[in-house]
C-alpha cells in the first residue's frame, strides 16, 4: 500500500467513513492459454506456432521484441488482463 492509499485510509478513519468495496474479478480456473509449436521438444527444435485460449482460438497477447540475441514473446500483465477479459 503507498503513502497515498495509506493517507486516504488514515482520512477514512479520522471521518469514521466506511472503506470502499473491494473490486473483485471473476476467475475462471477452467481458462488457460496453450503455446503451441509444431513438434515436441527435439533436435531439430520445433517452431512457435501460436497462443491458443482455452477453447481453441488464436488470440493476440504480448508483443513480439527483437532483444539482438533472441526474439522473446513478452507477456505484461496489461496484455494478460486483456486477454483474459479483464479489462
Amino acid at each position: 500500500m503507498g503513502i497515498a492509499e495509506r493517507t486516504e485510509a488514515l482520512v477514512r478513519r479520522i471521518r469514521n467513513l466506511p472503506d470502499p468495496e473491494p473490486v473483485y474479478r471473476p476467475w475462471v480456473p477452467e481458462q488457460y492459454f496453450d503455446i503451441v509449436f509444431d513438434g515436441p521438444p527435439s533436435i531439430p527444435t520445433p517452431r512457435f506456432v501460436e497462443v491458443e485460449n482455452s477453447d481453441k482460438q488464436s488470440i493476440r497477447i504480448g508483443e513480439w521484441i527483437d532483444r539482438g540475441d533472441f526474439w522473446v514473446l513478452r507477456i505484461t500483465p496489461d496484455s494478460l488482463s486483456k486477454a483474459l477479459g479483464l479489462d
